[in-house]
């Protein structure tokens, strides 16, 4: 675990979300590293349609060492359950129910993108 909220020892390294209906990215704000979502409309999924949905995920700057690796966890709620009111940026209202599907395969490709920099020695 990293470091969160300052208080927390057990955080992610990054995170994002996603609300499925907002998943318009705003394509002057957005980058190829980076997908901003624009949040002007709603956009509500059609049951039984498949859609293309791009996570914001927010920036972090980590240093990982030769064979550490990462987890990527998709869920439909908040990663923690940290205490309130310590954290503030909580997902507790919701409009969706019932069952959610991520569709993967030749299909349906998913990927991550992470802009990954020359490795570098930054004690100096």
């Amino acid at each position: 675990g990293f470091p969160y909220y300052a208080q927390f020892e057990d955080g992610p390294v990054a995170v994002g979300w996603l609300r499925a209906s907002h998943r318009e990215p705003d394509p002057e704000l957005s980058t190829e590293f980076l997908t901003v979502l624009a949040h002007r409309r709603a956009l509500p999924v059609p049951r039984g349609q498949v859609i293309e949905a791009e996570i914001e995920i927010l920036p972090s700057g980590t240093r990982f060492e030769a064979g550490e690796g990462l987890l990527l966890i998709v869920q439909g709620t908040d990663i923690k359950r940290y205490p309130k009111p310590l954290t503030y940026a909580r997902h507790e209202d919701t409009v969706n129910a019932g069952p959610h599907r991520i569709h993967t395969g030749p299909g349906h490709p998913s990927r991550i993108i992470l802009p990954i920099l020359p490795a570098s020695d930054a004690r100096g």
